[in-house]
């Protein structure tokens, strides 16, 4: 967070600094919560940790890797024009739950 404001004011206005901290999102990442021993997928343990991804949102969705690619979009075009030195939170609001 402090990189990205001491940045976005050292270079502004040439270059906009933003950052995104994203929340828990069904990635390959994650995926190692749901693997096996063997490496394959254990689909009930998948689906545990879905359940407990819609439960820990207020919007009741598990996050995807569109969701944080749509922040990146947003951030990228001239839509965040007047955006510099914030960090997004794409997480489903699971901050707000704590």
């Amino acid at each position: 967070v402090a990189l990205t404001r001491v940045l976005a004011k050292e270079l502004a206005p040439s270059i906009r600094v933003n950052a995104i901290a994203p929340g828990m999102v069904d990635t390959q990442m994650a995926g190692r919560r749901y693997r096996n021993a063997d490496g394959t997928q254990s689909d009930a343990q998948r689906a545990a940790m879905l359940a407990e991804m819609k439960e820990r949102s207020p919007l009741g969705i598990p996050g995807e890797p569109r969701d944080i690619a749509q922040a990146v979009v947003y951030l990228a075009s001239d839509a965040s024009r007047y955006t510099t030195g914030q960090v997004l939170h794409p997480n489903g609001g699971t901050i707000v739950n704590g």
